[in-house]
């Protein structure tokens, strides 16, 4: 039996290429107790005509007089949703047809839990997929940590506790970012995670939002800074850049930063040691990840470098063995230069 009232929240501005699409995937879902929530931000393309073409009494449209913008957008929707569970869907996406099945059921038993993600296999904009899978499944502490370092989530592939949107709402000072923003605060409060289910589709085409890399980059920071106060931790400018672009399996070619962000890793260690504030297992794991993979993969060994390595805690939480010590010191001290891959 199908129980709970799912509220699907679609914000939409000239949208009238993909609008049909999106619009039958949900239409066509496998748990059909839902309503559809339909903001047309005064489009000024053929996007409410299509819309208007669909008659199903699950529909309800709401005609903003003037563009209000994305943000104004989903705030009018959440204001005229009914439902227990909020679910998103971009214009130019597409859900799974299960997709509303699987993560109503999955909150439904799992009550700690403030939202629920899956995975969406990326699409060109003529449908197409691009053979590329989006979003993390990850466990729910581990998600909350890489949320310390970027947003894992699609957010056409989320579904909330409308509870937990009416508590902490959409930020409006993260303009492109507000997804983002509310997964982190309801993250303090409350459970979260992407399911390893295929839920949905993500287009990618030259009038995405999410072109707008500048601005996505600047609220990110913002919402990742706010995290890091979280952990009495305030970093230059510099550090928060280099915070965000930790990569693994790749040779670090800049030896001052290396150094650099060596330290900024203990310093992130040591802070959520003191906090407690994120699930240390995971956090270890994270933070180490990275550490080690910087401390393999310098282009140049050196006696800075065994410095750093020796007085690290995270080196002293780690499972490295006496032989790698060993191999390590000797790479510092003969200052070797490995090669560069190609």
């Amino acid at each position: 039996m199908q129980n709970n009232l799912v509220s699907v929240n679609m914000v939409v501005f000239n949208g009238a290429p993909f609008i049909a699409e999106a619009l039958q995937s949900i239409l066509d879902q496998t748990y059909d107790n839902f309503e559809l929530i339909i903001v047309d931000d005064a489009s000024t393309d053929d996007t409410l005509k299509i819309v208007e073409s669909f008659h199903d009494s699950r529909i309800k449209i709401i005609k903003h007089d003037r563009n209000r913008g994305s943000l104004e957008s989903r705030i009018t929707a959440l204001n005229n949703s009914s439902g227990k569970y909020i679910a998103i869907l971009d214009a130019d996406d597409i859900s799974m047809p299960n997709r509303l099945e699987i993560q109503q059921q999955f909150l439904e038993k799992n009550t700690q839990y403030g939202l629920v993600g899956g995975i969406a296999e990326k699409i060109n904009k003529d449908g197409k997929s691009r053979e590329k899978m989006m979003g993390l499944a990850l466990s729910s502490e581990e998600t909350m940590v890489m949320l310390l370092f970027k947003n894992c989530f699609i957010h056409s592939c989320v579904m909330y506790r409308k509870s937990m949107i009416d508590e902490f709402g959409w930020d409006g000072s993260v303009e492109c970012s507000e997804d983002f923003q509310l997964i982190t605060d309801i993250s303090t409060k409350m459970k979260i995670i992407n399911l390893p289910e295929i839920v949905g589709k993500y287009r990618k085409h030259d009038k995405n939002l999410t072109n707008n890399t500048g601005l996505i980059k600047k609220n990110s920071k913002k919402i990742i800074l706010k995290q890091l106060l979280i952990l009495g931790l305030q970093p230059s400018n510099y550090i928060l850049e280099n915070h965000m672009n930790f990569k693994k399996k790749i040779m670090h070619e800049d030896s001052k930063l290396n150094l650099n962000m060596l330290g900024w890793l203990d310093i992130l260690f040591n802070a959520n040691k003191k906090k407690k504030f994120y699930p240390e297992p995971e956090f270890y794991d994270k933070i180490s990840g990275y550490w080690l993979n910087i401390i393999d993969n310098p282009s140049v060994y050196s006696l800075m470098l065994l410095y750093q390595y020796y007085k690290s805690p995270i080196m002293r939480h780690s499972d490295r063995s006496f032989f790698d010590h060993l191999k390590f010191s000797f790479k510092c001290l003969i200052r070797y230069k490995p090669k560069k891959r190609s």
